[in-house]
């Protein structure tokens, strides 16, 4: 999983969210990323998850696709990994 450090370093568009914000976005995106079923890609999606959940949140309203909804780049992009492992949701 990554590291406060290593997810901004990743995802810089978030450098100026409060840390607790990140900090608890990357617990609870921990939760849900499953590194048996994710294997290589772990680190990738758990980033993505908490690049989502970030952006969903009311501090980043200004990262969503549209202002009316809750769907994101992050959102995207995790969507592909979920078909290359061949799963839903319930992996993450």
């Amino acid at each position: 999983m990554l590291s406060f450090e290593d997810f901004l370093s990743r995802y810089p568009e978030f450098k100026t969210a409060p840390e607790d914000l990140v900090e608890g976005c990357l617990e609870d995106a921990a939760l849900r990323t499953d590194p048996e079923v994710l294997g290589d890609l772990t680190d990738h999606a758990h980033g993505l998850l908490a690049a989502h959940l970030l952006s969903i949140s009311p501090w980043g309203r200004g990262s969503r696709l549209q202002k009316d909804t809750r769907g994101t780049t992050y959102e995207d992009e995790l969507h592909w990994i979920q078909r290359a492992r061949g799963s839903g949701w319930g992996v993450l």
